[in-house]
């Protein structure tokens, strides 16, 4: 079998079922043809020095069939030197077709996670649009001080990234109520006191009928507040949108709370849409 045919032979069974070439079988022949190159340099320098020693002692049989070794050494030499060059290309090419086809199916779920986000963002700015009327007819319907304090913002404000989104899911849940939690549970009402030491539970009118005091759920003081931090001379003043905002001085800010701060606190308010900016001629 001839160098061409093998050569042949070997290109051919490159070819995988899908018409491809078969990168694991390049690989596999390329390093082939390399232990080639190096068996043959190895050989041919045990070679060298036999056919010294057949030299000297005149052995012209021995010197015969190294010189035979030496050509056969020399044909594998010549077959490997011509078909690693092709191999070679032929792999840089299939590598390219593979980064290529990568390429193109990772642009694609690039496409499909654009379109994805894109949607979401026509659906938030619509919701958004809806969210933003509604806080204007309301300022407008009840006034900004009482539309301040029972009507928390439901208008995502800022760049909807993961934490920011969950920050923000936090306040409306303290806000409204966590739509994933169930509701209240009932309270039981508590029975009357019975036996020997009970006593009798007073009746109260409320002009339409007598209501048992014991019906009447018992006030629970609330804790005092921290006062106010005192107005800064020349600073912005704002109305808080939602309690529980920390305040310069400590005190927790509840809704509705009209105070005036530093400008840095202020802008920072207002960015996260914790407190709206109040005209002063709006303020009694």
């Amino acid at each position: 079998m001839g160098i061409g045919k093998t050569f042949a032979e070997v290109l051919a069974k490159l070819i995988g079922p899908d018409g491809r070439d078969n990168l694991q079988q390049l690989d596999t022949d390329i390093a082939a043809d390399h232990a080639v190159l190096k068996d043959c340099e190895t050989q041919r320098t045990w070679l060298k020095s036999q056919m010294s020693a057949a030299e000297l002692d005149n052995d012209l049989e021995t010197a015969e069939k190294i010189d035979e070794e030496v050509r056969r050494l020399d044909r594998l030499e010549r077959g490997a030197k011509a078909r690693l060059p092709v191999l070679e290309q032929r792999r840089k090419t299939a590598l390219d077709i593979k980064r290529t086809e990568a390429i193109t199916a990772a642009i694609e779920q690039n496409r499909a996670a654009y379109l994805a986000v894109r949607a979401t963002l026509i659906s938030l700015a619509a919701a958004n649009a809806e969210a933003i009327k509604l806080a204007e007819r309301l300022r407008a319907e009840f006034g900004e001080r009482d539309a301040a304090v029972h009507f928390p913002r439901a208008a995502f404000v800022g760049i909807p990234l993961p934490d920011l989104v969950d920050l923000w899911l936090r306040d409306m849940n303290a806000q409204f109520g966590s739509v994933a939690e169930p509701a209240s549970p009932q309270l039981k009402p508590v029975a009357a006191p019975s036996g020997p030491t009970a006593r009798a539970v007073p009746m109260v009118s409320n002009g339409n009928r007598s209501v048992s005091l014991a019906d009447v759920a018992p006030i629970v003081p609330k804790s005092k507040r921290r006062p106010l931090p005192k107005p800064v001379e020349g600073g912005v003043r704002i109305t808080l949108l939602r309690g529980g905002v920390e305040l310069p001085g400590g005190a927790s800010s509840v809704a509705g709370d009209v105070v005036t701060v530093e400008a840095d606190v202020a802008s920072s308010l207002l960015r996260s849409g914790a407190a709206d900016r109040t005209e002063i001629a709006n303020v009694d």
